[in-house]
């Protein structure tokens, strides 16, 4: 079937037109629109919706109506600079049509302005499996928030996604959105964007049911980070703003789903950007400097990189001794670590004297019988065998029982 027949077999389909009538109209539209499908879908849907509305007061909208309105949309653009990127027909008419659509989208009085926003916030994180849930920072009641999504799925500007509370958007009208908010000013949206991911990924936290929402919500961070990237190269002169309130929290909290997620390459590169930036504006002995130490040198150490795990666990000890006091639990889990890295280097002894520090600690910390302490108990004991003393071995992996 060849494209020319597809296209008018879709018009004719989607506005159930079956009678021989609006020939010349159906051609007409097909052709204005290059047949390209993503256009002629948002352009169908705007038909029929427009349709529906004006037939309660006995008025029809046919096609024609809608081809008057994209000409006149398209005698706006004659002045429009589209980026080099995006300077092609297939953009210039997905762009027009997105427009008309976004238009009448607005003039909604009750759901208008936040079926905007939230498509503004959707145009910078990907494409696929968009948790509804994460827009509950723009619209806090739920059913208000249902309807808005509704009436972007309405005017196909989004649908449904492997689950009703996931969407996709085309990437294609994901970069129109960009074009146009790139001429308004886009730094709103990119805080707005920002501050929802902040508040919908779950950092720092070891519960189960957080572990999907990582794996859910990572993608979307990813996306994001290509657009921090990308406005960092095109705007220098913001380079500070943008490291220290954006990029360096986005390469945190990645590498904490990237951990939870067993992805320790991942995070060895996020961790060595977040490392530069920490070290650029706050010094090499700063406590943030010396947690992103330690994250970098557990990620090397799941590589099987035992010796710069060691380099870096050892630069970061000091600081967060200093920090914290020399017997926090905190300098315990550092100091546990290091015991792994010498354990990987085969120096089984420094291993143990590390390690024994640490359950000094953390028995102090937690107590004598508590999980925390039982894992030190267990690797101690291993250690100890390793050095064949397998009397105190058996000693402390009793006590780990």
């Amino acid at each position: 079937m060849d494209i020319f027949k597809e296209s008018i077999d879709f018009i004719r389909k989607a506005l159930d037109i079956k009678d021989g009538s609006q020939e010349n109209e159906i051609k007409n539209l097909a052709e204005t629109l290059q047949h390209f499908p993503l256009a002629l879908q948002q352009a169908v849907a705007y038909i029929k919706e427009r349709d529906i509305a004006l037939k309660n007061v006995g008025l029809r909208f046919e096609i024609s109506d809608y081809l008057k309105r994209y000409k006149e949309e398209a005698k706006k653009l004659l002045d429009f600079k589209f980026p080099e990127d995006s300077n092609d027909s297939y953009t210039e008419t997905t762009f027009i049509t997105w427009r008309i659509t976004i238009n009448k989208i607005k003039d909604n009085a009750e759901y208008g302005q936040q079926a905007k926003e939230i498509l503004d916030i959707i145009a910078y994180i990907a494409s696929d499996n968009i948790p509804v849930e994460m827009f509950l920072g723009l619209e806090r009641n739920r059913e208000k928030l249902g309807d808005a999504i509704q009436l972007l799925k309405q005017y196909s500007m989004i649908n449904s996604g492997e689950e009703q509370n996931l969407v996709n958007i085309h990437r294609l009208v994901q970069q129109v959105i960009r074009i146009e908010l790139e001429k308004q000013g886009k730094n709103k949206v990119v805080k707005k964007t920002f501050e929802l991911l902040k508040e919908s990924f779950p950092d720092d936290s070891d519960k189960l049911e957080d572990y999907a929402k990582k794996r859910e919500l990572l993608p979307h961070l990813e996306a994001f980070l290509s657009h921090i990237d990308n406005w960092l190269a095109k705007n220098p002169s913001e380079k500070q703003t943008i490291e220290k309130d954006y990029l360096v929290y986005l390469l945190i909290w990645m590498n904490d789903g990237y951990h939870d997620l067993g992805n320790p390459r991942r995070q060895k590169e996020l961790l060595e950007q977040a490392l530069s930036i920490f070290k650029k504006y706050y010094g090499p002995y700063n406590f943030q400097v010396a947690i992103a130490l330690a994250n970098l040198g557990i990620a090397y150490g799941d590589l099987g990189n035992h010796r710069r795990q060691k380099e870096l666990l050892k630069q970061a000890l000091p600081i967060l001794e200093k920090h914290y006091g020399s017997d926090h639990f905190q300098v315990a889990i550092i100091l546990t670590n290091l015991s792994n890295a010498y354990g990987g280097l085969g120096n089984p002894q420094k291993a143990k004297e590390l390690l024994e520090r640490a359950l000094a600690i953390q028995e102090e910390h937690y107590g004598p019988d508590h999980s925390q302490v039982a894992v030190i108990l267990t690797n101690l004991g291993i250690i100890y065998g390793n050095l064949g003393n397998y009397e105190e071995k058996k000693e402390l992996l009793e006590r780990a029982l």
